[in-house]
């Protein structure tokens, strides 16, 4: 399984994958609902260029793209992904998700070692309010940084994915979705 893990983000969300209840206090991890939509999701972004979704609350959308992000950074080479929300302290909040599910995955380290090995992450940045974040795993030299709203931040990079979370509350995204075309044609994603 856990071979299987580290090439398709699906089977590390259902057997491996983690978040965090909000609701129950009296656990650290929970395991992620291995439900099919997420499925459907991950080939739906594997497939499209520009994937654009109508979301609701509560059914953990975030989470599922914060997983497929992950499996991106730590499993595919040269990979530099963007969790990009209306502020700073936003998108560091996706950031700080992902950190979540890397450390309860870290629980399966010795799985994934023989399965070829475990990669391993460095985080850096939020030392203070609006400090921008970064997920690094200097190994496959693959990273995700946490960015705020803005064509300036968008072009000053070239990206492998950009997810754009809530951008209906995002006043600049038209410019910033504007500055990502070129990536986008170069091969990136905009989920």
């Amino acid at each position: 399984m856990a071979k299987a893990a580290t090439g398709d983000p699906w089977y590390l969300l259902k057997y491996f994958a983690c978040t965090k209840d909000e609701h129950d206090p009296s656990i650290l991890y929970k395991k992620f609902p291995a439900l099919v939509m997420y499925r459907f999701l991950f080939r739906v972004i594997n497939e499209s260029d520009i994937t654009f979704i109508e979301k609701a609350r509560q059914i953990r959308l975030t989470w599922a793209v914060a997983i497929y992000l992950l499996h991106d950074a730590m499993f595919l080479k040269n990979r530099r992904i963007a969790d990009q929300s209306k502020k700073q302290d936003d998108a560091n909040g996706i950031l700080r998700r992902q950190v979540h599910i890397y450390r309860a995955l870290i629980e399966h380290e010795e799985i994934f070692e023989l399965a070829g090995g475990f990669p391993r992450a460095k985080m850096t940045g939020e030392n203070a309010i609006g400090t921008k974040s970064t997920l690094e795993f200097p190994e496959n030299q693959s990273e995700i940084l946490s960015i705020p709203q803005g064509d300036d931040v968008i072009a000053s990079h070239t990206w492998s994915i950009i997810f754009g979370d809530e951008i209906n509350l995002q006043p600049e995204f038209a410019t910033g979705f504007g500055a990502a075309l070129p990536a986008l044609s170069g091969g990136g994603k905009f989920i």
